[in-house]
């Protein structure tokens, strides 16, 4: 069922406009993918094209929709959103671009099933947030998620993947990597309700995993076939709230003014903290070397410095270079060379 709308109507109005098949299982085709000659209902570039920006937002699907729900490289006008939490995918083959705002601030709203929106291509808005309701499976070498509009819109906005019911993770057999670009005032949020890991066994270990915005939170457990790159000098928060690993010779890297640890943090490689920690649990540091560029607030957890857990096990220096403070007990692993406190006082 395609359909077309002739290039000179026009759709006005200042609220939502929807779009879904009468029949709850039948798939839904968009942009590059409404030429298809698979059965469904199919929405062009064209069509999409005279939806005017003065909807707040433009939905396909509805609440229990069923089907799969396509979508090839399209540029959106309004919010956009896709829904089928009756038990569907959403598969996005072609770069999705967002270039209208909403009065909430969305760009991109999945409500998937919780299994799988499939990722073969990115998502870019112009400061508006991307949120993804579902579990993601990564399906092209690297993906992007950019709320910035490749920089043009610096301060960005917030991306949140909450992870569904098998989480976030690469296809089988290959390690792709994911890209978050949430800009300077952006909060990311990555596996509210599943992490990082192999989708229960239906894919692999997503690769290196680079994100950058204002706060970057883990809420969740997370591994990695990869090295995660957390945060920049513009980032003012990192929470881990979940143990997060790296693979074997992959490193883990956090730049953030603060670092808020309530979960074990086991490196492959080297182990970075460009910021001043704090626990909120009692944890693990693990790492072929452990380097902390400020100090480390306990606040009455036990702490355990390992610096030759990684794969490598041979540097075993560990580096802190503020104060260690308030640490129940401070365990320093005997397999690590030395603690380097030259710099560093102990409470």
């Amino acid at each position: 069922l395609p359909i077309y709308i002739n290039s000179t109507s026009r759709f006005q109005g200042t609220g939502n406009i929807g779009f879904t098949p009468t029949t709850q299982g039948r798939n839904v085709f968009l942009g590059s993918e409404a030429s298809t000659s698979q059965p469904g209902m199919k929405v062009n570039q064209a069509s999409i094209n005279v939806l005017s920006a003065g909807f707040d937002s433009v939905t396909f699907g509805e609440t229990g929709f069923s089907g799969t729900i396509t979508v090839g490289e399209t540029t959106a006008y309004n919010r956009l959103n896709l829904v089928n939490n009756g038990g569907g995918k959403v598969r996005l083959t072609g770069k999705l671009t967002v270039q209208g705002t909403s009065t909430d601030g969305v760009g991109v709203f999945i409500d998937g099933s919780g299994a799988t929106t499939v990722l073969s291509a990115d998502i870019v808005t112009p400061g508006t947030a991307i949120l993804i309701s579902d579990a993601v499976e990564v399906n092209a070498p690297t993906i992007i998620l950019d709320t910035t509009n490749g920089g043009t819109a610096p301060d960005g906005a917030d991306v949140t993947i909450t992870g569904g019911t098998t989480g976030i993770y690469s296809t089988s057999g290959v390690n792709n990597n994911l890209t978050v670009t949430a800009g300077d005032k952006g909060a990311v949020s990555l596996g509210t309700l599943r992490g990082f890991g192999t989708g229960g066994g239906l894919g692999s270990l997503v690769g290196n995993l680079t994100v950058t915005g204002a706060s970057i939170s883990l809420p969740m457990a997370s591994r990695l076939g990869g090295s995660p790159i957390l945060g920049n000098a513009d980032t003012d928060l990192i929470t881990v709230d979940g143990a997060l690993t790296s693979a074997n010779a992959a490193g883990i890297v956090m730049i953030g003014t603060d670092i808020s640890l309530g979960a074990d943090i086991t490196a492959g490689a080297a182990l970075s903290l460009g910021g001043a920690v704090a626990l909120t649990n009692s944890v693990v540091l693990s790492g072929d070397g452990i380097t902390v560029i400020a100090g480390i607030a306990a606040d009455n957890n036990n702490l355990t410095l390992d610096g030759r857990s990684g794969a490598v096990g041979t540097k075993g220096l560990v580096s802190v270079s503020g104060a260690i403070t308030d640490a129940a007990n401070l365990n320093v692993d005997p397999k690590s060379t030395r603690l380097n406190s030259s710099h560093t006082d102990i409470s």
